[in-house]
């Protein structure tokens, strides 16, 4: 897909709680930015609070380039002539937050692009290749091309923010109202479960 203009490889990392991400954006100056309200819940919060150890580099010689903060959600990158890489963490060991922001566990991942940077700027289509652990299943809701079993394109940021992914030990229930289709999952034991 030529129009992608953010291309992204997130790793879980269960034993740490943690989200390791690297991007892949064209040449030029960027903005990455965290978003500050996601859809459900229009109180502005500090997403970004957990994304941390933003770094950037020229992606064709590994030459380091500068990251500055600028406010509570965003990174300003230095302008470079080739494509940049820009590599990063997310903590997400808080549960409180999952529902929002997405968490990691031993067992189970939930993950949205709350915590994740991005390039408002640039608009496009974004594609995020996930690493799993090789024994996790994963589920991805609609609204996102597969480009095989762990990468998917979507057709916008704003798209990916409403997408939660779920990865590890978890149960579907796929239930069919007419014709609309249901896909529910559960990380424990619930009602309407069964």
């Amino acid at each position: 897909m030529s129009d992608v203009t953010h291309a992204y490889r997130l790793t879980l990392v269960p034993h740490a709680a943690r989200l390791e991400g690297e991007l892949l954006l064209p040449a030029g100056a960027h903005l990455l930015e965290t978003v500050s309200w996601v859809p459900g819940a229009y109180a502005f919060m500090r997403y970004g609070r957990d994304l941390v150890d933003v770094r950037a580099e020229d992606a064709e010689t590994g030459t380091p380039l500068a990251v500055v903060r600028e406010g509570w959600t965003g990174y300003r990158v230095a302008a470079a002539e080739r494509a940049v890489r820009v590599r990063f963490r997310v903590a997400m060991a808080d549960v409180a937050w999952g529902e929002l922001a997405g968490y990691v566990s031993l067992e189970h991942a939930v993950v949205h692009a709350t915590r994740v940077p991005h390039v408002r700027a640039l608009g496009g289509a974004v594609r995020v290749e996930w690493i799993v652990p090789a024994d996790w299943a994963m589920h991805h809701p609609a609204g996102a091309t597969a480009e095989g079993s762990h990468t998917f394109v979507y057709p916008s940021f704003a798209a990916w923010l409403d997408l939660p992914v779920v990865a590890g030990a978890f149960t579907e229930r796929i239930r069919k109202e007419g014709s609309t289709t249901f896909h529910h999952v559960f990380l424990e034991r619930a009602v309407g479960m069964d």
